[in-house]
């Protein structure tokens, strides 16, 4: 694997782990934002977000094998559409039911893209230089929240939720899916 294919895939992975964020601080995962517009309870909220991290760790078991028996592209690109799909659909929805389902499919999306996802993909292209590896594609990571939550923020405030969220999951598609094919 060359330098140049390394940092895309590194830059796409932060890209991937800001995208569900598209928040001020105190507003993670829109519980603030749907309890304003939507008038649900903070309890039920919670719920949902409790779901998704249950499942999100789940499936963070799963996908190692995945990546093992059907190589990364797939994992990847599945991880990706559907982050893309689910952090669109933030915006739009109108009924407790349909925030319990973007969720479930977000937390699948995080499950591919988390650490275990890059690492069982980054790892076997590297022999001696494990470490260096994973700390590359890590602080892509957090040079991607760094530049893109202020960005996302910004549009929150000055174009509102529903339009931050649609251009974050087009944003996700347009940067996440050549990197992940290439």
């Amino acid at each position: 694997m060359d330098t140049s294919s390394f940092t895309r895939f590194s830059l796409c992975w932060g890209s991937a782990r800001s995208i569900p964020y598209p928040l001020p601080p105190g507003e993670r995962q829109g519980e603030g934002r749907c309890n304003r517009l939507h008038g649900w309870s903070a309890g039920l909220i919670s719920i949902a977000v409790t779901v998704y991290y249950a499942v999100s760790a789940g499936g963070i078991v799963l996908v190692g094998g995945f990546i093992d028996r059907h190589g990364p592209r797939g994992v990847l690109t599945y991880g990706v559409v559907t982050m893309a799909g689910s952090v669109a659909a933030l915006g739009l929805i109108t009924a407790p039911w349909q925030l319990f389902a973007v969720y479930l499919v977000l937390a699948t999306s995080w499950s591919c893209l988390s650490l275990t996802g890059i690492s069982s993909t980054i790892l076997p292209w590297f022999g001696r230089r494990q470490g260096l590896a994973m700390t590359l594609a890590l602080t892509g990571a957090s040079v991607g929240g760094m530049v893109l939550v202020p960005i996302l923020v910004a549009l929150v405030q000055h174009r509102g939720f529903q339009f931050a969220t649609m251009a974050a999951g087009a944003a996700s598609l347009v940067i996440g899916l050549p990197l992940v094919r290439s």
